[in-house]
């Protein structure tokens, strides 16, 4: 039936009371809905059909209500379009016959389900509300929704003000649902809960501002594949949750395939969410992380995680602020299935290029329970974990507190009532060689956890435990950091740290040039660039302005450094003659090689009919086709020699300025090994030999480019 507002209007007069609205209204601005309705919704006696909201909510206007009278069900098969007013608020809630708050049950298409675990891929379900463009300004209350695809959906909108409470559900799919193209804010979802949900119950997507999601409880009822249920799901750059009370359950994933993980968390946040408050809240019984949390600006208060596979999986906190605990639990985690083990606590760190890595401050805590081996497990570099006043000792005894992947990731186990840090040692300004790689050692009056809080300028600081590096790039004036210290009582001290970038005094790109000074005590071998520390060992004797070598006895080492992970262009440039009693065994003129451990990077090799080559590898194991042959060299003869990776990554061997060999193909970036740079040898000692060396410079960034 069509509906004009002045039909609707004449149609109605008197005044009713409202208990769902709380205060008398006009009847002109109610409208009625029941089961079998056929009329124009002017009366319980000429109630409209459900699917006549559209018009009515037109025709109630800003202020109204929409009473579907809790007698019976509503068959709903395709979505209905729902919006409010721009004037002001539209309600359409269950109701009684004298407008009073009651439960009204509509019923979906998806197929039926009321208890027990259930592969839900194929129940299907129809969406019940789709939020119309003009949607700000809505309330739903006192409904029961059973067998939906979708209970409301906000996809693509922007609106604001949207309550909805009291509202229960039984097998659903997906919820609240937005996407990332919502843009919805001053959300209320206040006792919005049920069972069975085999994807999201809700969804807080796109650019999603300001939710309140109030005493909810959301069990997933153990519905899976469909590719993973999740109770709250925070996506995109939404920002600004509370979650308060409530409970999020039974969330899992099943797969019959051994070698896979299984998801299904209770409350999951991705890198671009913020702000997320969740406080009194209970996550159970799901096959991986009661909360997984990737969002910065993360804190929970007084909650309890329990019986899942992760109790808590925490890849925030990678910044200034951590991830904040006060006052949770951790209860006995559970594995239903799936690669990977079970821990209270997992965080994500830093990883090859990834160089996020997760902070937490649990305090007034407790661990508790559990057959896991290891309690808290770090998997990556510089994960700072912070206990505070929380008790572990509740755990098994065979139960080990912190383990990681790397030696930079770091536990403090400590109380509010320590004397704490107060300094920060590390001095400042920091003298850094534009084009070059510079570590420095972090330092404070106590034990702590280290953050790169803030940069400036053209600095590119890296992380590593107790050191940062920084790539300062040719034509840099340099820069500040603020480093962050925290410590056993989970506060933070900070400082500037100014960082002065001078030009490379050798040339661009360098990052070592050997300079000798004959018959000085100490010193004798020195980088004129000033980023290394050559160490000799034996004594130093020099011939002909060149550094003597000669065997095992005596040997030069320059410590492993990032300035030699030779990752693009590269030159490395070497003058050297060799006695002519090396014999006829091995010799390495110049290495960085090991062995063992697979810390092979690159080598100047002169085989038993004292051949040239050079010899690299890319994944520090031996590669045989990774040598370029060059000439026989002679005995007491001095050769200038170059290998040389330009920009299209064939790396060349050039002997005397004559090439000598080319790779056959385009190399990859060398390994970066952590042993030294030695001349006469490798790590260990092997394949040393007898000579002078009267050169040794490594160029980054810059391919060789002969003299004019």
């Amino acid at each position: 039936m069509n509906l004009t507002r002045r039909h609707f209007l004449a149609a109605a007069t008197g005044l009713v009371a409202s208990q769902a609205a709380g205060r008398v209204l006009a009847a002109s601005n109610v409208a009625y809905v029941t089961p079998n309705g056929q009329g124009n919704g002017t009366s319980w006696e000429d109630a409209a059909s459900i699917t006549n909201l559209p018009a009515l909510i037109k025709m109630v206007g800003a202020g109204g209500l929409i009473a579907l009278l809790a007698d019976g069900q509503y068959k709903v098969d395709k979505p209905i379009e729902i919006f409010g007013d721009s004037g002001g608020e539209v309600t359409i809630f269950g109701s009684s016959r004298n407008l009073g708050p009651r439960t009204a049950r509509i019923v979906g298409t998806r197929r039926g389900w009321t208890s027990g675990k259930v592969n839900a891929s194929q129940f299907g379900g129809n969406t019940l509300f789709e939020l119309g463009q003009n949607g700000s300004n809505l309330r739903l209350a006192n409904l029961d929704i059973r067998n939906m695809g979708r209970v409301l959906d906000m996809s693509d909108r922007r609106a604001r003000n949207i309550t909805i409470e009291n509202v229960a559900f039984t097998n659903i799919r997906d919820g609240i649902y937005t996407n990332g193209g919502s843009a919805i804010s001053n959300v209320t979802i206040r006792n919005f809960s049920g069972r069975g949900f085999s994807k999201k119950a809700i969804r807080f997507h796109g650019r999603c501002s300001n939710w309140l999601v109030e005493n909810c409880e959301l069990d997933s009822g153990q519905q899976y594949g469909d590719s993973f249920a999740v109770g709250i799901e925070c996506h995109d750059s939404a920002n600004g949750l509370r979650v308060v009370g409530g409970f999020t359950a039974n969330c899992m994933e099943q797969h019959n395939d051994g070698d896979k993980y299984w998801n299904g968390d209770g409350i999951a946040s991705e890198r671009g969410n913020s702000n997320i408050l969740i406080q009194n809240h209970r996550s159970y019984g799901n096959s991986d992380g009661g909360y997984d949390l990737k969002s910065e600006g993360t804190k929970l208060v007084n909650c309890v995680s329990q019986d899942n596979k992760r109790n808590y999986r925490i890849w925030g906190g990678t910044g200034r602020r951590p991830v904040e605990l006060q006052g949770c639990s951790s209860i006995a985690p559970r594995n239903r299935g799936g690669v990977g083990d079970t821990h209270h606590m997992w965080l994500r760190g830093a990883e090859g290029n990834e160089r996020w890595a997760a902070s937490v401050v649990w305090s007034n805590g407790v661990l508790a329970g559990g057959s896991n081996d290891i309690a808290i497990y770090a998997e990556g570099a510089n994960v700072a974990v912070h206990l505070v006043d929380t008790d572990t000792s509740r755990l098994s005894k065979s139960t080990k507190l912190f383990s990681a992947t790397a030696e930079s990731s770091k536990i403090v186990v400590g109380s509010a009532a320590d004397t704490g840090v107060d300094q920060v040692l590390t001095e400042s300004p920091i003298l850094a060689i534009a084009g070059a790689h510079l570590t420095i050692p972090l330092k404070a009056d106590g034990d702590v956890t280290w953050r790169v809080a803030e940069k400036d300028g053209s600095l590119l600081p890296e992380l590593d435990g107790q050191t940062v590096s920084l790539d300062v790039p040719d034509g840099s004036r340099g820069g500040q950091l603020i480093l962050q210290a925290r410590d056993s009582r989970g506060i933070a001290i900070e400082k500037e740290l100014t960082v002065e970038a001078k030009e490379n005094p050798v040339g661009a790109g360098a990052v070592l040039a050997l300079a000798f000074a004959p018959g000085a005590q100490t010193d004798a071998v020195t980088d004129a660039v000033g980023l290394n520390q050559p160490v000799l060992t034996g004594a130093a004797d020099f011939q002909d302005g060149g550094l003597r070598f000669s065997g095992k006895d005596t040997y030069l080492e320059i410590p492993s450094s990032a300035n030699f992970a030779l990752d693009g262009p590269f030159y490395i440039h070497l003058r050297f003659s060799l006695d002519a009693d090396n014999g006829t065994d091995e010799l390495n003129v110049l290495s960085k090689w090991q062995s063992s451990s697979n810390q092979r990077a690159f080598l100047f090799r002169l085989d038993q009919e004292r051949k040239l080559s050079f010899v690299w590898s890319t994944n520090g194991r031996s590669q045989d086709e990774n040598v370029i042959a060059g000439p026989q060299l002679a005995f007491e003869r001095v050769y200038d020699v170059v290998v040389s990776k330009s920009a299209d990554g064939y790396i060349e061997l050039i002997v005397d300025g004559v090439t000598a060999g080319r790779s056959p193909s385009p190399v990859e970036a060398l390994n970066a090994s952590p042993a030294p740079l030695r001349v006469s040898g490798r790590a260990g000692g092997d394949a040393a030999g007898k000579g002078t060396l009267y050169a040794l410079d490594i160029y980054r960034g810059h391919s060789y480019q002969p003299p004019a």
